[in-house]
């Protein structure tokens, strides 16, 4: 339908975008009236609703295209689907078993387990071998905590029981002994050199 020559554009629009609004999608098309489509002349505005009065107006599809509408329901979105791969961390020599210098005894995030004889602690807080020798986990309260420790025990050496209770190898024993005697000498000649 076109607008007929006499109307203005915008009275045109405005009676062409009036018409047909009250009606929803499913209410009942009243056909049109006979009385005022023949009786009132074709270039009045009456005429122009008395033709449209009920008619839903609908642009058409330009030819050859074609009108797509959705089979599937709309999913929702999600702001948490994300998830990063295990990192392997853990115990992965166990006490007693058989370890060679640079072998990975511990990986872990901070110092679950603490570095003890024969062991080094990289930058990652990994555990690792620094001598050849057998693994061997002691308990010890450190800041009022009980924490777990690491060592490797070497070839030939043996675990003992020190005065406080704690198993320890007999070589770290030995050299902390040492230690002991020496800082006690030393501290004996500093004494009789200040005597003189």
């Amino acid at each position: 339908l076109a607008c007929a020559a006499p109307l203005a554009p915008l009275a045109c629009a405005r009676a062409l975008s009036g018409v047909g609004a009250a009606f929803g999608r499913n209410a009942p098309r009243p056909a049109l009236r006979a009385t005022g489509a023949a009786s009132a002349p074709i270039g009045s505005r009456l005429a122009l609703l008395a033709r449209l009065d009920g008619v839903a107006l609908m642009t058409p599809a330009a030819p050859g295209t074609q009108l797509r509408f959705a089979s599937k329901k709309a999913g929702g979105t999600s702001k948490n689907g994300r998830d990063s791969p295990g990192k392997r961390l853990g115990v992965k020599k166990f006490g007693g078993e058989r370890v060679i210098p640079g072998n990975i005894i511990i990986r872990q995030r901070g110092t679950k387990w603490r570095p003890g004889n024969n062991v080094g602690l990289g930058k990652d807080h990994t555990i690792f071998a620094l001598v050849e020798g057998n693994v061997y986990f002691t308990k010890t309260h450190i800041r009022g905590r009980r924490r777990t420790i690491c060592h490797v025990l070497e070839q030939g050496d043996e675990l003992v029981v020190d005065a406080a209770g704690n198993k320890v190898a007999k070589s770290v024993l030995a050299a902390e002994a040492a230690a002991a005697a020496k800082q006690a000498a030393d501290a004996g000649s500093a004494r009789a050199a200040s005597a003189l």
